[in-house]
């Protein structure tokens, strides 16, 4: 489900810092007019294998791992209020934890035992936390990943770093059953699962022998594997989810380049799609986070921490574009976004939580507003005849269903024309002439009835824009018109006509 990571030297790193001390929530907010961000929980250096669920009720429900302790603990946000637990405190516990929820709302949690070596695994049965170790045998537990099946049955991917194996446990009513789902070479790392409609899991992972991306999932008794992108150095974590239609979808790092990804990974009609989302991530190595769902309405949502900037961003593709949204931070001071975790109410609307690696505190955002997205390429003539008017298209789509206008930049240096507002998704038009001959770039940006601009999407090598790929336009020297309807002309062929026979 979700697997996050943290590099032994980050806690060499995040101790050069101060963190901020409180003996209770602090529950401070900021907003951006779209996002509302809250810092949960800053007592003591905390935040670290953040995961979160949303049930069908809107509770939320956050599990995360307290460095300075070493503990396990669970954060719940219901009837407007937060709160808060120490659920597992006996040795060092709660690292690599995963949650997901039943239909009864009820918090299921998997993690790793660091001090026993143990797979560990505890839910809330409506009175209780019940605390079991799943697996003890060598060291496993690591990138521990938990989804539920359609009877609330607990399902767990983890790696044994004994035997360097990946491993599946899943809970079938009576019993656990444990098996070794892939054991050649050093495989297993940065697991994830996900349980489609007839209660097949579907994993992701890694392994250190090729480093590429892999996919598994079970067919009857039988595990099918797929190596999904081999040109790749997947690091950190790899994040799994299924569609409407269970299609297996990835989000994933790849620092096999000469700059630091985050990709995307899509299998559609058997066929894998990969696709770089953001190609500049280079920056310092702290902590990976990144993850991927879909909501109700089949709509993808990706967030991931951006090792660049130093912020959390979150992600939709919309007309084959992926739109980039900064939520939280921005440069050396902001530092969050670490171990990202996101999920999607049935309203449609996003909730992430991250860690704030300079205040070592957990962070949580939720929209309250989406932006338009980046419009789609102006589509129209090329080849233009100065003076004479063309006519362009282009559409953006407000996943809030916002009316969007249009600002057109013709590129001959007139003022941006916008245009009325017109429904999401509906393809607008908008027509211009030049009376220069020369190159123009013709680029539109979308605005919603709140004012919320487009977002960004990548363009070109360290090159983001909230204006849509700009569209080459050549206007010839001199306007071209039809001699046949010039009066030399008809006096020309009146004189010599003879030539014509």
């Amino acid at each position: 489900m979700k697997i996050k990571i943290i590099l032994v030297f980050l806690i060499l790193v995040i101790g050069l810092f101060t963190s901020v001390n409180s003996y209770s929530l602090t529950n401070i907010v900021s907003n951006n007019e779209k996002w509302i961000v809250k810092t949960l929980d800053n007592f003591g250096e905390v935040g670290q294998y953040s995961d979160i669920v949303v049930t069908d009720e809107n509770i939320v429900l956050i599990c995360y791992y307290e460095l300075s302790k070493k503990d396990l603990k669970f954060l719940s946000y219901e009837n407007n209020e937060w709160s808060i637990e120490v659920l597992d405190y006996e040795g060092d516990v709660g690292l690599h934890s995963s949650i997901d929820a039943d239909n009864a709302g009820n918090p299921h949690i998997s993690y790793y035992d660091e001090t026993n070596k143990d797979l560990k695994y505890t839910y809330w049965n409506g009175n209780n936390w019940i605390f079991k170790v799943i697996d003890g045998e060598f060291d496993v537990g690591e990138y521990t990943s938990l989804n539920l099946d359609s009877n609330g049955y607990p399902h767990i991917s983890y790696h044994d770093d004994t035997n360097d194996d990946l491993k599946y446990a899943r809970w079938n009513g009576n019993t656990w059953i444990i098996e070794v789902v892939e054991s050649d070479g050093d495989t297993g790392e940065f697991s994830s699962i996900f349980i489609d409609k007839n209660d097949n899991p579907h994993i992701s992972y890694t392994n250190y022998e090729d480093r590429g991306l892999w996919y598994t999932y079970k067919n009857g008794d039988n595990w099918i594997f797929e190596l999904v992108d081999s040109d790749c150095n997947v690091f950190g974590a790899t994040e799994i989810a299924l569609d409407l239609n269970d299609n297996p979808h990835i989000s994933y790092y790849d620092t096999g380049a000469e700059e630091f990804l985050i990709k995307y990974a899509g299998k559609t009609n058997n066929r894998w799609i990969v696709e770089t989302i953001d190609p500049w991530l280079w920056g310092v190595f702290l902590s990976s986070g990144t993850d991927i769902t879909f909501d109700r309405f089949g709509r993808l949502h990706i967030c991931y921490y951006d090792w660049g900037q130093h912020s959390i961003n979150y992600v939709w593709k919309e007309n084959d574009i992926w739109n980039i949204d900064v939520v939280d931070g921005w440069g050396i001071t902001g530092m969050v976004g670490g171990y990202a975790s996101i999920d999607v109410d049935l309203d449609g609307f996003v909730h992430i939580s991250y860690a704030d690696n300079y205040n070592l505190s957990l962070k949580y955002a939720t929209n309250i507003q989406y932006s338009p997205s980046v419009p789609t390429k102006p589509s129209g003539e090329t080849n233009c005849k100065r003076g004479e008017e063309y006519t362009y298209s282009t559409v953006s789509d407000d996943r809030d269903d916002d009316m969007i206008r249009y600002g057109w930049d013709w590129g001959d240096g007139s003022p941006v024309e916008w245009t009325d507002y017109y429904e999401s998704g509906e393809k607008i038009y908008a027509s211009h002439s030049w009376d220069e001959y020369g190159g123009y770039l013709v680029k539109v940006i979308s605005e919603d009835e709140n004012g919320f601009t487009s977002v960004y999407h990548f363009v070109i090598r360290m090159e983001f824009s909230q204006w849509s790929n700009p569209l080459n336009i050549q206007v010839s020297k001199s306007k071209i018109t039809d001699f046949r309807n010039n009066l030399f002309f008809q006096l020309f062929i009146k004189r010599h006509k003879h030539l014509w026979g």
